[in-house]
């Protein structure tokens, strides 16, 4: 059985975690971020922290499912790109330990979730607020809870 569900969001500069135990229950929130100006630097940067935080947390991840946000287009190619590129590397990393993931399109867990594909961020801030209280100091932590109940949903008991 699934005991914790880390819903993850990506950017070209951080990865947002947000660890909901089976019951929904938020167990932690974490950051990985980089402000460094070279792209490449900072992915390895970024990676690194990732991958040494869940080398460092197996009792969660042993008993976890990662739900990542799948790639959108964004502003440009080169920041749809990079945003790519930092999913890529989360799932090289759990898969180097042999953690389980899932890649979930936006618009579907947010169908899922808020019941529209397209919610904004206000929308998902508001429920989160409901769902969790306001305990989100940043959009991208209310994105990855949400993300991890799309997964409870799919993966949790039934």
């Amino acid at each position: 059985m699934i005991k914790y569900f880390c819903g993850i969001d990506c950017s070209s500069s951080a990865i947002h975690i947000s660890i909901l135990k089976a019951n929904s229950e938020i167990k932690l929130l974490e950051k990985f971020s980089d402000t460094t100006k070279d792209s490449d630097i900072r992915f390895n940067l970024i990676c690194k922290q990732f991958g040494e935080f869940i080398k460092s947390e197996p009792g969660i991840f042993d008993d976890a499912i990662c739900i990542i946000e799948n790639p959108v287009f964004v502003q440009n190619v080169r920041s749809t790109s990079l945003i790519t590129h930092t999913i890529a590397g989360v799932k090289v990393k759990l898969f180097e330990q042999n953690f389980k993931f899932w890649g979930v399109d936006v618009r579907h867990w947010k169908a899922q979730i808020l019941g529209n594909g397209n919610s904004t961020k206000e929308e998902i801030m508001r429920f989160s607020s409901i769902k969790w209280g306001d305990i989100f100091k940043e959009q991208d932590w209310a994105d990855a809870a949400c993300i991890a109940l799309c997964g409870i949903q799919k993966f949790g008991i039934k």
